[in-house]
């Protein structure tokens, strides 16, 4: 199979840019070793404004007609504090290689309509079911001493009462994992876990985050993603009505409220 490759920069976000155009060429040359019959015959590179236009795009499209050949977009992924690329392609057929499978703890700006304060951020990189889970510094500070511990339970969230318990017959912890980060500044989000919403959408995902702030002392907050969450978008830790306001399919408890703790599956 031959192919046109298609890659996407941010001349306002260049850290960003280069970080990702690096990624973008790795995974297509990734993409090329693993099928021996698979060829990249040329390439176009989109500098991304903000506009609508994609010249970039309809050039490598015209080039896919005229030799009968694929399109291969090389990501889908937010540049920076942009948007994701949503690829709405009929006249040519198009490929696009897996994403970077990146380590816990990996940084990048906050994505486009970040709430203010904190939040979890499921990137699905404009995609089906499986997400990378991400804590977002939505704040005017730096956040130091991140200890973030992701449950997966079964229960029913308006079953549970402000005062139940870990022995709570209706609560059954099916998950436990903890990530930690040393810092996290405003404006950027850390990577945690991922999330696959035909899997995991089955579960309550109650986050508990342990944090210091700049006068050095700790603060909590939890938020608890209902079942049958689709794997998009922000959820803010707080008051219920705060996450309905961005995710109507999303819930969270309020941090003052005293649900079940869980023991922390590993030291940080």
């Amino acid at each position: 199979m031959r192919a046109i490759a298609y890659y996407r920069t941010r001349p306002c976000d260049p850290i960003a840019s280069k970080r990702l155009i690096s990624e973008q060429r790795s995974a297509v040359a990734l993409w090329v070793a693993s099928h021996k019959d698979h060829e990249v015959i040329a390439e176009h590179t989109e500098h991304e404004n903000g506009c609508s236009e994609r010249p970039a795009l309809k050039a490598a499209i015209q080039e896919c007609r005229e030799k009968d050949v694929c399109l291969l977009i090389a990501s889908t992924e937010a540049i920076g504090h942009g948007e994701p690329f949503y690829p709405r392609i009929l006249s040519v057929p198009f490929i696009k290689p897996p994403w970077p499978r990146r380590a816990s703890g990996y940084i990048k700006p906050t994505a486009k309509n970040a709430p203010e304060g904190f939040s979890l951020f499921f990137d699905n990189h404009a995609e089906g079911y499986e997400s990378d889970i991400y804590l977002c510094n939505g704040s005017d500070g730096t956040i130091a001493n991140i200890t973030a511990r992701l449950v997966g339970a079964t229960a029913v969230l308006d079953d549970l009462s402000p005062t139940a318990t870990a022995n709570d017959s209706r609560l059954l912890v099916t998950s436990t994992e903890t990530r930690c980060m040393e810092s996290l500044q405003p404006g950027h989000m850390g990577l945690l876990s991922g999330y696959n919403a035909i899997f995991d959408g089955d579960f309550l995902l109650i986050c508990d985050l342990i944090y210091r702030v700049g006068d050095g002392s700790e603060a909590k907050a939890r938020t608890i993603v209902d079942k049958g969450y689709n794997g998009r978008g922000f959820v803010r830790f707080g008051h219920p009505k705060n996450a309905k306001a961005i995710v109507d399919t999303t819930r969270t408890a309020d941090c003052t409220t005293h649900l079940p703790s869980f023991q922390q599956d590993s030291p940080c």
